[in-house]
C-alpha cells in the first residue's frame, strides 16, 4: 500500500504556486529531516520538508538544490476536469505538453520548476 511519495523541489515558493494553486494539494505540515538522514542522503545538515495532501495521496516535498533529471520518472494524477489543471499550469508559466495518443485519448504532462513530471489524467479513466 502506498503511504506517501517524496520528491525534490528547489524552491519553497513552489509549495503554494504549483502544488497548492495548480494541483490543488493542501499543506498539512512542514518539518526538518533528522540531521543523520539529511547528511546521508543530501550531504546537508538541514533539509526542510513540506507535507501536502489531496484526497488520500500525501507527498513530501523535500527542499533541495537537486533537480530531477531521471529520464521519464513521473507521477500520474487523476482529476475530474484535468483540462482545468492543465490550463492553470499553462497560465502560471509551467512547461506543459499535450498530444493525442494512438488510442485517441488526450495525454497531458506538466513539469514543475524542479523537473518533476506529472501526467494529468481523467479520473477513473481505464486505458
Amino acid at each position: 500500500m502506498l503511504r506517501h511519495i517524496g520528491i525534490n523541489i528547489n524552491s519553497s515558493d513552489e509549495v503554494e504556486k504549483f502544488y497548492q494553486n495548480v494541483l490543488g494539494f493542501e499543506l498539512i505540515g512542514e518539518y526538518y529531516l533528522h540531521p543523520s538522514i539529511a547528511k546521508t542522503f543530501f550531504n546537508n545538515e538541514q533539509i526542510k520538508v513540506y507535507r501536502v495532501k489531496k484526497f488520500n495521496l500525501e507527498m513530501e516535498l523535500i527542499l533541495t538544490n537537486t533537480t530531477n533529471n531521471s529520464a521519464f520518472a513521473h507521477i500520474a494524477l487523476e482529476f475530474w476536469k484535468p483540462e482545468n489543471v492543465f490550463e492553470k499550469a499553462k497560465t502560471a508559466g509551467y512547461k506543459v505538453y499535450e498530444f493525442i495518443k494512438e488510442t485517441g485519448t488526450k495525454a497531458r504532462y506538466i513539469i514543475d520548476n524542479s523537473g518533476n513530471i506529472f501526467e494529468i489524467k481523467n479520473i477513473n479513466l481505464v486505458e
